[in-house]
């Protein structure tokens, strides 16, 4: 039993005396912090009234708020998509920080031009958006030898256009693009209302 006290006596002294070493060591005698010098040994009180910012007057708060980025607000689109045969589910407006594209976007096979048509035909906003309809292929290896799967969404797709809110806007017309590069052209998909009925 003896053997099993000894060290625990050792580790309790090397404490101690560690202990005994952080408490007698003297602190720093003085504090200097930019032109003010405080005494360690000071009143806690004394520091605080040193230390404390002088006030400063406050600015008259402005009566009216600075006018809304139109560039924050947009309306969202919520069109479904059935074969060919388009539908505009809901649309609303909504708020956020809306980045401009740093470029355009490259057009692929498949995706669908979103234009926001004026009464009179002039094109307002378009969007490119990735085939939400497309049909994926994967490689599928359960007979031991891969093949082409192709899966095709059943019913509706639901997808969200977002474009800037213009009240001079009377339709969205949705196109898909068919061909690579320049040989692109638009295959339209339909023209939605988007006036009250």
């Amino acid at each position: 039993m003896r053997r099993h006290i000894l060290p625990l006596l050792v580790l309790l002294l090397l404490l101690a005396g560690v202990a005994c070493m952080v408490w007698l060591k003297p602190g720093p005698a003085k504090v200097n912090m930019a032109t003010n010098t405080v005494s360690a040994e000071a009143p806690v009180a004394e520091q605080v009234a040193e230390v404390q910012p002088r006030p400063v007057s406050a600015a008259p708060v402005p009566l009216s708020s600075p006018p809304l980025d139109p560039a924050r607000f947009r309306r969202a689109y919520l069109i479904s998509l059935d074969g060919a045969k388009l539908g505009l589910e809901n649309a609303e407006d909504i708020e956020g920080d809306f980045a401009s594209p740093r470029r355009r976007q490259e057009e692929w096979t498949g995706m669908l031009r979103c234009r926001l048509i004026s009464a009179d035909g002039k094109v307002l906003a378009e969007e490119l958006l990735p085939a939400p309809d497309h049909l994926c292929t994967v490689l599928d290896a359960r007979d031991g030898t891969p093949k082409p799967v192709t899966y095709t969404p059943p019913g509706p797709v639901l997808f969200q256009l977002r474009l800037p809110r213009r009240a001079d806007a009377t339709r969205l017309d949705i196109a898909r693009i068919t061909g690579p590069g320049a040989l692109a052209r638009d295959l339209p998909l339909g023209s939605l209302s988007l006036l009250p009925p």
